[in-house]
């Protein structure tokens, strides 16, 4: 498997006050791959302070925290639906995203998106979450990945279930030693993908995208629904 992504700069960047509840994380399923530190349970009920809490609802791709990215005739969209993103299906690498263009802290909760399509029509498709620390997890080939930016190195995966996995989420190990991506159906109650040891941030830029890494003749859509970045 193997995405792309555009890096973006930090900065310093202000927030909102809305705060976001998480009840408790279940433990990983046992067909999952860990690679590194593994932990078969994490319980927590902290409140999450977003510093970002974007709907995708205003009709401005991207807009304020992002810039809105395309290449090779990939559209871009906020609709009632949210963040749609629709590659082309004749052009090679045709992909579509917000690439962050601000830095926010790497809080203890970490960062998570709601996504309600992912792109499924080809082995080469990809709708992912990222961060510039180098960290993405995302669906690709049918698998929910926990791998780098670029889907070159895979720390964990699953077979996608959607209904399962609808909301995603990277944070730091409670000991900042490492990195874990988590999903979660509700938003409310997370299971472990997986968790690797890692040099975590103090703060990092976020970017969500989808499209195909050579052409593919059924694109489709994907669709992102809410991005919450915590404190």
């Amino acid at each position: 498997m193997r995405w792309f992504v555009a890096v973006a700069v930090l900065a310093h960047a202000g927030g909102c006050d809305a705060v976001f509840r998480l009840d408790h994380i279940e433990g990983g399923s046992a067909d999952a791959r860990h690679d590194g530190v593994t932990s078969d349970t994490v319980d927590t009920s902290a409140r999450c302070s977003a510093a970002l809490d974007e709907l995708f609802s205003d009709g401005e791709p991207c807009s304020p925290w992002a810039t809105a990215n395309t290449t090779a005739a990939a559209m871009l969209e906020e609709t009632d639906l949210g963040l749609v993103v629709t590659p082309s299906t004749v052009m090679t690498g045709s992909r579509a995203g917000c690439f962050g263009n601000a830095g926010y802290p790497f809080g203890q909760d970490g960062v998570m998106v709601e996504v309600d399509e992912v792109l499924t029509g080809a082995s080469d498709e990809y709708t992912t979450l990222e961060l510039t620390a180098d960290m993405a997890v995302g669906v690709s080939d049918g698998r929910l990945v926990m791998a780098n930016n670029l889907g070159t190195t895979e720390y964990a995966q699953l077979a996608y279930v959607p209904a399962d996995m609808r909301w995603w989420r990277i944070l730091p190990t409670s000991d900042r030693s490492g990195i874990e991506a988590q999903y979660s159906a509700d938003g409310r109650s997370w299971s472990r993908l997986g968790i690797t040891p890692f040099v975590v941030p103090e703060n990092v830029a976020i970017n969500v995208q989808a499209g195909v890494a050579a052409t593919s003749s059924g694109a489709g859509r994907a669709v992102f629904r809410r991005l919450i970045v915590c404190r």
